[in-house]
């Protein structure tokens, strides 16, 4: 149904009618415009290959509105959850009825390009969309490949009592190179429970610690007592990245006699850092004095401040200017090679979570259902086209690799199925294939409300 993540989203009876509208709206534009690719795949094939096609749904349950056209009823229906198309034939005790425009009667290569057709319209459908991000946006001209930096270090964690700081890079976790964003999900996120071998770079000097990961309280997911940021360059910060935009009244910040304009080129003896070193620097310092080098004009001023304890993290007081960094264009190749970098890393994570749920190593927790995906959609909305595009090439790989799985209902299924007939070279019993229908049915509905009901739980954890 998804994959990690999640928000929250007030619901009626918080307050806010408008705001669930409109999550329900952009959870419905989303799902609907990525089920419509998906089942628009399987019709048209379909078609292609003279197979009769009786309904094709966005949705499931009741019909609501529709209209029919040649053998066709186009409907939406009342359950948003997705669609389906289907075929004359189609069923198991359908198969009997010597239609020559039924789904059995076509061959079985012909049936498996029918099954398969709409998984790999949505896998191509992201990557198209975030090759359009790529060219929208272009890329980071920060090093990508940089290890990450620890942003905080939880008070009290394994993490701080082994001696990790903020402001270290992180090199490796469990012998694998934490360069790779795939590493920090597969080893620590996924890795509730374990202990891992964490390697930081702290100014050139290497530090080595074993530690503990736990569980964060809402996903259930690894929490080693840590948070990283994204690697950034080494290079020094551009002036936009460290300039005070504004200077809250009765701060840390304030008192200390930082003005709106000042730049920060250093903190504790640390020139140039940059914004996310910055951030981590300071929020690692509740309650202790630090000294930032403040750039005001011409002069060069050193000012101690103390910062303040904010939810569990130091702050001061201070907004700073916008600042998303430095981004390379990229033309149509380019931008086409980064989706593919983009799409890949997500079907290895997507894989990865799904193997260790399966093998017990994570929670259910870890998955997004349709209330996250929903309220995804609409923090996707708010932030803009890109963010849109981003969201919905992302939920469109995951439906993809998903619909692949070898599931009853699925297309996986039909198309494992189709591969056993094959290898025995005949059909197997319309009862064989109805009864497993209706297992494949049962663990689906099954599954829905499960995560139905952990979207509820985490929302109110």
């Amino acid at each position: 149904m998804g994959a990690p993540g999640g928000g929250r989203s007030p619901l009626p009876g918080g307050g806010c009618v408008s705001e669930f509208l409109l999550t329900l709206f952009w959870f419905a534009v989303t799902l609907g415009v990525l089920v419509v690719f998906h089942e628009f795949g399987h019709f048209a094939m379909a078609k292609l290959f003279g197979v009769g096609v009786e309904s094709f749904s966005i949705g499931f349950g009741p019909r609501l509105i529709g209209f029919r056209r040649g053998e066709t009823d186009y409907r939406i229906s009342a359950i948003p959850l997705g669609g389906y198309v289907k075929m004359v034939g189609e069923t198991p005790d359908d198969e009997a009825a010597g239609d020559p425009s039924a789904l059995g009667a076509r061959p079985r290569w012909q049936r498996f390009l029918i099954f398969v057709i709409g998984a790999v319209l949505n896998i191509v459908l992201a990557i198209a969309l975030m090759t359009v991000v790529f060219m929208r946006i272009g890329k980071p001209a920060d090093a990508a490949d940089a290890p990450p930096l620890v942003r905080s270090v939880t008070a009290g964690s394994a993490a701080e009592a082994r001696g990790v700081r903020a402001g270290d890079r992180l090199v490796q976790v469990g012998g694998k190179d934490a360069s790779n964003p795939v590493t920090a999900i597969e080893e620590i996120f996924l890795s509730p429970g374990t202990t891992k071998q964490f390697v930081f770079d702290r100014n050139g000097k290497r530090i080595t610690a074993d530690l503990p990961i736990g569980y964060d309280p809402k996903y259930h997911s690894g929490d080693p007592g840590l948070q990283l940021a994204s690697g950034v360059s080494e290079a020094p910060a551009p002036p936009e990245a460290t300039t005070i935009l504004a200077v809250s009244a009765g701060t840390p910040a304030e008192q200390a006699g930082i003005l709106p304009g000042d730049r920060i080129v250093g903190v504790d003896g640390r020139a140039h850092p940059s914004r996310p070193e910055l951030i981590a620097l300071i929020s690692s310092s509740p309650g202790r004095s630090v000294t930032l080098q403040v750039e005001r004009g011409t002069e060069i001023l050193e000012i101690l401040v103390t910062p303040a304890v904010m939810d569990g993290a130091g702050r001061i007081g201070v907004e700073f200017a916008p600042y998303e960094g430095p981004r390379i264009p990229l033309g149509p190749a380019e931008a086409f090679a980064e989706s593919l970098k983009f799409n890949r890393e997500n079907a290895t994570l997507l894989l990865v979570t799904l193997k260790k749920l399966v093998i017990g190593d994570v929670s259910l927790r870890v998955m997004s259902g349709p209330i996250e995906i929903a309220t995804a959609a609409r923090q996707a909305a708010g932030d803009g086209l890109d963010s849109v595009l981003h969201f919905m090439a992302f939920v469109s790989l995951q439906l993809g690799i998903i619909n692949l799985l070898p599931i009853p209902m699925l297309d996986g299924g039909h198309i494992f199925i189709l591969l056993i007939e094959g290898i025995l070279r005949r059909d197997l019993s319309v009862a064989l294939k109805e009864r497993v229908m209706q297992a494949g049915l049962i663990f689906l509905l099954l599954f829905a409300g499960l995560v139905i009901s952990l979207d509820l739980i985490k929302r109110a954890s």
